[in-house]
């Protein structure tokens, strides 16, 4: 497909559904010119429409959702809305492969789900969500604004965001590297050492039987015991500290293991720090032989 010079999309209020479609095409196309309308003649003139039109055909530009029958699904159930069908047809030109899946996991089909209604929260803990978040940038009812200018605002809004989401899983994929050095490299595998810090539980969790980490602050003031989660999202720890040492510090932490740099440990029992390497090293090893 040629670079496309317009893109249509639906004028009126907006949802991160349009508003993330249209960044993910400016990251791609930046000179293109995006215009808001329904009007039927400004669509055909466009090279693409997005979320408008009741049509899905990528070989004449078209990627709406709100036909009859909708634009299929993903294999785990999630419909497609059209963000999700820019994502799947321009996300490459982007990305690698398989950045553009874990993004797609990550953050579009959730836009997707919630803009066909098919995300549910618990009233008592409702989040703010990334669509609550571009839904804010439409002009409240007592506010004379533009709001084909606060389109664009949300627009720039989301470039942003996805360009953070990317470096961080860009950076993620660096550190599993480092990461996976380290447990190759240690001669234990009851807790692995980390000479720098670098993001660890992808690895940590899904590839070793590790209690803890030890790894430096990224200025080496200090470092830290952490012990690992049985999931990555979890604070259920595989073996937590001893709990004679929750929510101390310094000098009375220092009495209790017998490591003269300890500087505190977690109420929680899930992290502890030393000033040195050697120092949070004694700790996880005291730590695993406490019963």
């Amino acid at each position: 497909m040629n670079a496309p010079k317009t893109i249509a999309t639906h004028d009126g209020n907006f949802h991160a559904d349009d508003v993330f479609a249209i960044a993910i095409l400016k990251m791609i196309y930046p000179d293109v010119v995006v215009v808001r309308t329904r009007d039927n003649a400004l669509m055909e003139k466009a090279d693409l429409r997005v979320d408008v039109g009741f049509k899905y055909d990528p070989s004449t530009g078209d990627f709406d959702h709100h036909q009859a029958g909708g634009a299929g699904k993903r294999a785990n159930g999630i419909e497609y809305a059209a963000c999700g069908l820019i994502w799947k047809h321009f996300g490459q030109l982007l990305v690698a492969e398989r950045i553009q899946q874990r993004i797609d996991f990550k953050l579009i089909q959730f836009i997707d789900a919630e803009d066909l209604g098919a995300v549910i929260y618990d009233e008592k803990l409702p989040p703010v969500t990334v669509a609550d978040l571009a839904r804010l940038f439409n002009p409240l009812w007592n506010e004379q604004t533009d709001v084909d200018a606060c389109f664009m605002q949300a627009v720039r809004f989301a470039q942003h965001f996805i360009e953070r989401l990317l470096a961080a899983m860009q950076g993620e994929e660096q550190a599993s590297i480092i990461v996976r050095a380290a447990l190759n490299k240690s001669k234990r595998k009851d807790y692995i050492v980390l000479e720098e810090y670098a993001p660890w539980k992808d690895v940590i969790v899904g590839e070793s039987e590790a209690k803890y980490v030890v790894y430096p602050a990224l200025d080496k003031r200090d470092w830290t015991v952490y012990a690992v989660p049985i999931t990555k999202s979890s604070f259920e720890a595989r073996q937590k500290m001893p709990a004679s040492w929750g929510g101390k510090k310094d000098e009375e932490l220092a009495k209790i293991t017998g490591v003269s740099d300890a500087v505190f440990c977690h109420s929680g029992l899930w992290i502890a720090k030393a000033k040195s390497c050697a120092g949070a090293e004694k700790l996880a090893q005291l730590a695993l032989a406490h019963k």
